[in-house]
C-alpha cells in the first residue's frame, strides 16, 4: 500500500482519497477475519482502540478530530495568537463547515 498521501495536507483530495483507501482496506480485512471492529486511525486513538466502522467514519468526519486539532493548536500558540484565533472562530461559528475547515486548515495541514 502506497503511503505517500500521509505526508500531504489533510484537506488535499489525495489525502482524503488515501484515507478512504485505507478504510476500505481495513474494512475488507476485518470482514475477511470476521471482526466487527477495526482499529481507529484518528489522532486520538492512534490505531490502539477498536471501534465499529460507523464510529470510525463518524469520528474522522465529525467534530472530535477538529476539536483535538484545535486543542493542539492552542497548546502551541501564544496568548496573542490564541485570542486572534478565538476571534476568527467566533466569526465562523454560524457555519459548522466553516469552523471545521478553519481548525483543520490551521493545524492539520
Amino acid at each position: 500500500m502506497d503511503k505517500f498521501w500521509m505526508r500531504m495536507g489533510r484537506l488535499i483530495p489525495e489525502y482524503i482519497a488515501g484515507v478512504n483507501h485505507f478504510l476500505n482496506f481495513a474494512i475488507q480485512d476485518a470482514e475477511r477475519r470476521k471482526l466487527r471492529r477495526i482499529f481507529c486511525p484518528c489522532v486520538v486513538c492512534v490505531n490502539k482502540r477498536r471501534k465499529t466502522v460507523e464510529d470510525v467514519i463518524a469520528k474522522l468526519e465529525g467534530p472530535v478530530v477538529s476539536q483535538y486539532c484545535a486543542l493542539r493548536l492552542l497548546q502551541r500558540s501564544s496568548i496573542w495568537n490564541w485570542l486572534h484565533l478565538m476571534n476568527l472562530y467566533m466569526n465562523l461559528k454560524e457555519s459548522w463547515y466553516g469552523v471545521a475547515s478553519f481548525w483543520l486548515h490551521m493545524y492539520c495541514t
